[in-house]
């Protein structure tokens, strides 16, 4: 799980990326299409969390993706829609809450599996 996150914080700058290209007039990219790809790809990293963390800590994983009230899969879903594309590309400040919101759950996740480790011992 905790390489799904990984995964996850390697492809949400390309997120950023593609809208400073889109911002700078880059011929030939598709802002939509892109984000939709990247959205797709984070989403179903997502889901193999959800799915896949132990009961014990779910509802921790859970509190985190809804945390201050910056819903991490409705951001994603924005990606896959089109809704994050405001003014030719994203906004700055929901992209670093929800970077930090992706270092807050690999953390959790590589606390959690320490504790599973200790608790095998």
């Amino acid at each position: 799980m905790k390489y799904e996150v990984q995964k996850m914080l390697i492809k949400l700058p390309e997120a950023l990326s593609a809208s400073n290209s889109s911002r700078r007039g880059k011929k030939g990219l598709s802002l939509h299409n892109t984000l939709c790809d990247i959205g797709q790809e984070l989403n179903a990293n997502l889901t193999e969390i959800n799915s896949n963390i132990p009961a014990e800590y779910s509802d921790e994983i859970r509190q985190l993706q809804n945390k201050d009230g910056f819903n991490l899969q409705a951001y994603i879903n924005s990606y896959i829609s089109g809704d994050a594309v405001q003014n030719n590309g994203i906004d700055s400040d929901d992209f670093n809450v929800c970077q930090a919101r992706f270092l807050e759950m690999q953390n959790y996740l590589k606390k959690s599996a320490l504790e599973t480790e200790e608790k095998l011992k």
